[in-house]
């Protein structure tokens, strides 16, 4: 990927997230799983495409979804969450994206 088309995925990603932050905890406390599924597995390969560790917190959360585990839905969303936050921070660090250097591929 050319770096300034990152750099403007980056921008998008960090203005998007804490909406999707919102969405991600809303759908959780009304218990709309079909939405909350849908958002979970979207953010598998949103996420993933800046951090590999966060991507794979949103697939427990859509794993555990498809395998019926709703007690675990809360503290996986919480997690997801997390994630979220600190991805943002790390991708909005002033001294440039943590991954500048690395374009191409997600941190692993």
């Amino acid at each position: 990927m050319d770096p300034e088309d990152y750099r403007e995925s980056v921008a998008l990603f960090v203005t998007l997230a804490p909406d999707l932050a919102r969405e991600l905890k809303a759908l959780t406390l009304a218990g709309d799983l079909a939405q909350l599924h849908m958002l979970a597995h979207r953010l598998v390969g949103t996420i993933g495409f800046f951090d590999a560790e966060a991507s794979e917190c949103a697939r427990r959360l859509e794993t555990a979804m498809m395998e019926g585990r709703l007690d675990d839905l809360p503290g996986l969303a919480n997690s997801l969450e997390a994630e979220l936050v600190a991805l943002v921070h790390r991708l909005s660090r002033p001294d440039g994206d943590w991954m500048s250097a690395n374009p191409e591929g997600a941190r692993t």
